[in-house]
C-alpha cells in the first residue's frame, strides 16, 4: 500500500514541475512582431518589375511571412489610400533587422522612383 502511495505522490509532483516547466518556456518566448508598410504606387509596372521582386526576395531571405497585402477596406472611419503589406517575424529584432537592412535601404532607392513608402513595426503578443 505504501508503494502506491509513493507513486501516486511522485506522480502528481512530477505532473506538478512539469506544468511549472511549460509556464516558465511559455513566459520567456519571445512574441512575434510585424512590420506594416504603406506603399503609394506611383507607376504600377515599374513597381512590379523592378523593385516587389527584390523585397519580397530579401523578406523571405530573411525570415519574414506575408499575412496580408492589398488595398484595406474601411469599416470605421477612412482606410489608408495606399496598399497595406503586414509581415510576420519571429521577434522584434529580426523585424528591425529587416527595416534597418543595408539591402533594403537600397532596394527602397529604386523603390522611390515608383512609390512612397511608410513603415512601422509592432509587437504581438503570444497566445
Amino acid at each position: 500500500m505504501k508503494k502506491a502511495y509513493a507513486v501516486a505522490i511522485a506522480l502528481v509532483a512530477g505532473i506538478g514541475i512539469g506544468g511549472i516547466g511549460v509556464q516558465t518556456l511559455h513566459a520567456q518566448a519571445k512574441p512575434p512582431a510585424y512590420t506594416v508598410g504603406e506603399i503609394d504606387v506611383k507607376d504600377e509596372a515599374g513597381f512590379t518589375k523592378d523593385y516587389l521582386p527584390q523585397v519580397q526576395a530579401l523578406i523571405k531571405e530573411m525570415g519574414g511571412k506575408y499575412v496580408a497585402a492589398g488595398k484595406a477596406k474601411g469599416y470605421a472611419g477612412e482606410p489608408p489610400k495606399s496598399r497595406i503589406a503586414i509581415i510576420q517575424w519571429a521577434s522584434m529584432d529580426q523585424a528591425e533587422k529587416y527595416l534597418t537592412s543595408e539591402r533594403l535601404q537600397e532596394a527602397r532607392k529604386v523603390g522611390q522612383k515608383y512609390a512612397s513608402f511608410r513603415n512601422y513595426a509592432i509587437e504581438g503578443v503570444n497566445q
